[in-house]
């Protein structure tokens, strides 16, 4: 008995009976790649929204620059076809589009409609340049709904008829009156002719009394 006794507790001591927890394996680096992982989902998220929210901007300011140009604002929302609006509106010719698909060409092309866009509307070419070409959502913006007319040819005039205020804020009546001016057989109102029956130098007071005759036989 005190044998067996002796057996068991010789077991006990190498361990064969003792039970030990088991540990999961801990990696650190799997935590910092799902951290990474939910940090660059967030950050795709807002860049897409912030994208969105520049290209909706953008559309809107062409919108209303291409209104104000006489041309359908719809064309906005149109690739190619909103490039071929604004070389019109630029006053450069329309086989340019093709320049927008060379390599190089295509980002000097952009600046001189730019600059050209911002003429039309009475701005300088530095506008053109800094706020239709660098910052386009913010200066399409500006030109779109900003006091800013078009001047080029073409320009639709307010409404109002024949007298309502033209294109460049004069009035259109007064531009008629100058037109007649102009006409070299344009007619002058003329006085009516004297009628021969009626008797000339007409005292007002009423006629004179008769006259004695002076020359009286003696």
């Amino acid at each position: 008995m005190l044998q067996l006794l002796s057996q068991f507790a010789q077991m006990g001591t190498d361990g064969q009976f003792t039970s030990r927890p088991n540990l999961e394996y801990y990696d650190p680096y799997a935590t910092n790649s799902a951290a990474q992982d939910a940090v660059s989902a967030g950050m795709a998220v807002a860049m897409s929204i912030i994208i969105l929210i520049v290209v909706v901007v953008t559309i809107v300011g062409l919108w209303k620059v291409f209104t104000k140009a006489g041309k359908p604002g719809w064309a906005a929302i149109v690739p190619i076809y909103n490039n071929i609006v604004m070389l019109e509106i630029a006053g450069k010719p329309l086989w340019w589009v093709f320049l927008y698909f060379i390599p190089v060409v295509n980002i000097v092309i952009p600046i001189i409609v730019s600059i050209e866009i911002a003429k039309k509307f009475g701005k300088s070419g530095a506008f053109g340049v800094i706020a239709l070409w660098l910052f386009a959502p913010i200066g399409y913006l500006i030109l779109g709904f900003g006091k800013a007319q078009y001047q080029g040819g073409g320009a639709p005039t307010t409404s109002g008829g024949a007298y309502g205020a033209g294109s460049m804020g004069a009035p259109a009546q007064s531009q008629v009156n100058a037109y007649h001016q102009e006409q070299p057989g344009a007619a002058t109102p003329q006085q009516p002719a004297a009628d021969p029956n009626q008797p000339q130098n007409q005292n007002p007071q009423g006629p004179l009394p008769p006259q004695p005759p002076t020359n009286l036989v003696q």
